[in-house]
């Protein structure tokens, strides 16, 4: 009985200590990549004089590396985009873009297209994904771009007014399975009026899980779903204290079930007060 009750104890103690676990974070929670984290998109995109056309977009993160911006190195995540585009008629193009962030706020340091070997530099690195990504939110990004490349040097600028405008549930389909994540709609308009993007963000996704481009007159210019993804966090602080703890918790509980199950028990029952006392044998003959 006593062993019993020290089992109930210990499932109750952990599935108490679990509620101390700490809980998942928001939605727009900046991501934690890793070196190999990937994800691949499907959708399309126009051509001029074509129309539609299939893309297939890869973004991979191919390392954590030190990158000079303007003589000086910095930290980096190096992200590779990869956009092969079918034209018809057994036509395609491939098309690789690589792009530097800070990894403290995902700030873009550089980036390198590999069409024309065109390199362009931010000044300073524009903050386009403020995080966390909160509802309602709004902010503009503004920088100056140094572009060199085969037709010399110019300074140009970039600018984007955006604001976090809705969530959705996303659901992502691909290699025969499917999965729906919450996301975080950030519209980014372009400072020019050439357009609007929208990027659909999940936390538990890493990254985006689509995104649409959409030019003058609400017209679709892109789509973007993702198919399938790697993205493989690192525990935070908090979740491995949590685990920790947990473990702890659970070990005291199970040499307390030990040290129970290992006590004598007592032989007999206590003694009754209401038993009547022992018969004395009658008294023989005198002397």
């Amino acid at each position: 009985m006593a062993s019993s009750r020290a089992l109930a104890l210990l499932l109750t103690g952990t599935l108490a200590a679990t509620a101390l676990l700490p809980l998942a974070a928001a939605a727009g929670e900046q991501p934690r990549w890793t070196v190999g984290d990937y994800w691949h998109y499907t959708g399309t995109v126009q051509v001029p004089f074509l129309g539609d056309r299939t893309l297939q977009r890869t973004i991979t993160v191919a390392a954590r590396e030190s990158v000079v911006v303007q003589g000086v190195g910095q930290d980096a995540w190096r992200l590779t985009i990869n956009d092969l585009t079918n034209l018809g008629g057994g036509a395609v193009t491939n098309l690789t873009t690589t792009e530097w962030y800070r990894p403290s706020d995902l700030s873009l340091l550089k980036s390198h297209t590999d069409l024309l070997d065109v390199t362009t530099v931010y000044t300073p690195p524009p903050n386009r994904y403020q995080f966390p990504l909160l509802l309602g939110e709004t902010w503009i990004v503004i920088a100056t771009t140094e572009v060199s490349g085969p037709f010399g040097n110019r300074t140009d600028s970039v600018a984007f007014d955006s604001r976090i405008t809705d969530t959705q549930d996303v659901t992502a389909t691909g290699a025969g399975t499917s999965r729906t994540f919450s996301a975080v709609i950030l519209r980014e308009d372009d400072a020019i009026g050439s357009g609007y993007t929208l990027n659909h963000y999940a936390e538990d996704a890493g990254w985006w899980v689509k995104v649409e481009h959409r030019a003058s007159a609400n017209r679709v210019t892109m789509t973007l779903s993702l198919d399938r993804f790697r993205y493989a966090p690192p525990p935070t602080p908090l979740e491995i204290g949590g685990f920790v703890a947990l473990l702890a918790f659970v070990l005291v509980m199970v040499a307390i079930l030990v040290l129970v199950a290992r006590r004598p028990r007592q032989r007999g029952g206590p003694p009754n007060p209401y038993a009547a006392p022992p018969q004395q044998p009658p008294a023989g003959p005198g002397p």
